[in-house]
């Protein structure tokens, strides 16, 4: 994994090099915000590598699982969730345990995920902040 962030970075390196040798954009918001998409399309990718390597981990620890009454019922279960830094698609596999006798997602309790969550908690948190403040704007004029 640690080569994927690595070979991450160097592409992204390389992206603000070439879009700082451009004569294309000449205006510095325009550039800020070309830094900014790129940074968060690396963070999209350095977070789907963490996760797969997450699951792979989990999928492959068969003694584990075993020891552990665990049992992968699907694999590569798609999941989508809104972050701060764009839409995260992701796989994962789907488990069933024989000692609680139930399904579920061992990368989303991992990474506390929850059941039906599709946007993040620090979006759901900016997106309720901004209605407050339109709302307040709106008591007061």
């Amino acid at each position: 994994m640690d080569n994927i962030i690595l070979q991450k970075l160097i592409e992204w390196a390389k992206e603000i090099e070439e879009l700082t040798e451009s004569a294309e954009i000449t205006d510095i918001d325009a550039i800020g915000t070309k830094i900014l998409d790129c940074s968060k399309s690396i963070s999209l990718d350095i977070l789907r590598s963490v996760i797969s390597k997450i699951n792979r981990h989990v999928r492959n620890d068969k003694i584990g699982r075993k020891d552990s009454g665990i049992v992968i019922k699907e694999k590569s279960i798609p999941r989508t969730v809104m972050l701060m830094i764009g839409e995260l698609r992701y796989e994962r596999d789907y488990c069933y345990d024989k000692n609680t006798k139930r399904y579920f997602y061992p990368v989303d309790e991992i990474l506390s995920v929850e059941k039906y969550e599709r946007i993040g908690k620090s979006v759901s948190a900016e997106l309720v902040n901004k209605g407050q403040s339109t709302h307040m704007l709106r008591v007061q004029t």
